[in-house]
């Protein structure tokens, strides 16, 4: 379930270029 997350959140950041949007994403995913 993380690893998802990660994989989602990852490629939202390389598709967006932003770094805190991941952060954010995966800071959402873990609760």
């Amino acid at each position: 379930m993380i690893y998802e997350c990660m994989m989602i959140a990852f490629i939202i950041s390389m598709k967006y270029h932003r770094n805190a949007y991941l952060m954010v994403k995966c800071e959402k995913c873990l609760g």
